[in-house]
């Protein structure tokens, strides 16, 4: 029996610098790879060739290129954004998976907070449009925790995919839905080089380390605050944010980044402990978080907070970087289940300075049987059972099957019909004033209005 094909999409550039999705999709290629043929698909990528899957360059007007990879295709994996970029692909009649771990709309909100009304509101608009898309296009969707999966449950059943077809298949909806979290390499990390050193950092400094970007919707500002507390008792401290900017040039760079420079730039003395930088080379990231002391993942009191699974989090796991994360999302949960650092209450900034006083004072050892119960359970190998489960048996989803255009939330569907036949018969309407416009034009009309004038005359 051959190997079945999937061609997994990203919609950002996969290489030497990456965010979170672009590792997920790489990360989830070099899974599947062991057992199907894989070819990734990127808008960019600096990799070099792999052994394990084939990586291909999209350009964003480029679907007829797109459409002939499908064609040998058996199987579509999608990041969100992608049906922005190649509508069509949802209706290619392949099994769609649509990858749903990160919740757009929640961030859209964040992200445009401080923009003009009619700029937000066109934002979340294209965003819930997007979303609906997806619920509509896919046969499986993932998403990467219990709590997400309730949020894509209600948004299953908000656009009709959750229904007797789906149910009758599967009553637990695992075959329709599953949770596929952001997973950690099966390998350790590599040995640090004996000369590494974070520029700008003494050599024999403790590292507070801010893994990941610095996003609208996180917290930098707490951890800035809290400093101070901290030098007061450890003065060789430095809080490191190294992704000020997204690796994707075509991201701008978020109004949190210059609050936070702002903040820093109020604390005296202390301002010279917090260093911004680029987004670090993907080789030289391990070496990071091994050099550094304490790992923090803050945020705000959101909706976005409650969705989110953090990506960052992951890799400290990885690392065995004991951290200070802010209660509220899926990962500080794991992080009390494992015992694994500290959580903290929203903007708490003297409870942040006390957890990391408190871990700079024990040694990371304490830690490590929590850190090696969750590298065992977080492997990509085995967060990603969900989707090789599905790829191994593709199919189209059984509503798609049967419904085909009549899929989608009925009350949406009867509003749309009944607009249909509105618009229906406001062209008939039109066309017979054209008909008549067309009527006077040619002559008649006007012929008649010369006669009658000639006849009053008379």
């Amino acid at each position: 029996m051959s190997r079945k094909s999937v061609l997994i999409f990203s919609h950002e550039p996969v290489g030497i610098q990456m965010a979170g999705p672009a590792i997920r999709y790489m990360a989830l290629a070099e899974v599947l790879a062991c057992e199907f043929d894989v070819v990734l698909a990127t808008p960019k990528s600096t990799l070099p060739v792999s052994p394990l899957f084939e990586v291909r360059e999209y350009g964003c007007h480029s679907w007829a290129q797109v459409r002939t990879w499908c064609d040998k295709a058996d199987i579509l994996l999608l990041s969100s954004d992608i049906l922005v970029t190649f509508p069509d692909l949802a209706g290619v009649p392949l099994p769609l998976v649509i990858d749903g771990y990160d919740p757009h709309p929640t961030e859209s909100l964040m992200r445009t907070a401080k923009q003009s009304f009619d700029r937000r509101l066109a934002a979340h608009n294209h965003s819930v449009d997007l979303l609906t898309r997806q619920c509509l296009a896919g046969d499986f969707f993932l998403c990467a925790s219990e709590t997400q999966r309730i949020w894509w449950l209600g948004l299953l059943v908000a656009t009709g995919r959750i229904n007797p077809y789906t149910f009758d298949e599967d009553p637990a909806v695992r075959q329709l839905l599953g949770v596929v979290p952001f997973g950690i390499p099966g390998r350790p990390l590599p040995a640090i080089p004996a000369d590494f050193n974070i520029p700008d950092v003494e050599p024999d400094a403790l590292v507070l380390l801010w893994g990941g970007g610095v996003w609208d919707w996180l917290d930098p500002i707490t951890a800035i605050h809290a400093l101070p507390y901290v030098l007061a008792q450890i003065p060789n401290v430095y809080l490191l944010f190294p992704g000020t900017r997204h690796p994707d040039a075509n991201v701008a760079e978020m109004q949190i980044v210059e609050q936070a420079r702002q903040a820093a730039q109020v604390l005296g003395g202390a301002s010279t402990h917090v260093l911004f930088g680029d987004w670090v080379p993907r080789e030289q990231w391990p070496h990071y978080l091994q050099r550094a002391a304490v790992g923090l993942s803050l945020h705000p009191d959101t909706i976005e907070t409650h969705l989110a699974f953090r990506s960052r989090l992951m890799e400290y796991i990885w690392a065995g970087l004991p951290m200070v994360v802010s209660r509220g999302d899926e990962t500080s949960v794991l992080v009390e289940r494992y015992g694994l650092g500290y959580t903290v209450d929203f903007h708490a900034e003297r409870e942040v300075a006390e957890a990391i006083v408190a871990l700079l004072m024990r040694p990371k050892e304490v830690w490590a049987a929590g850190f090696a119960r969750a590298r065992a359970d977080f492997t990509w190998e085995n967060v990603a059972q969900p989707l090789i489960e599905f790829c191994r048996g593709p199919r189209i989803a059984p509503d798609k099957q049967t419904l085909g255009l009549a899929l989608g939330n009925p009350y949406y569907k009867s509003e749309w019909n009944l607009l249909r036949q509105q618009y229906d018969a406001m062209l008939r309407e039109c066309e017979t004033l054209r008909d008549l416009v067309r009527r006077y034009e040619s002559g008649y009309f006007m012929r008649f209005m010369r006669w009658i004038k000639r006849f009053h005359r008379r």
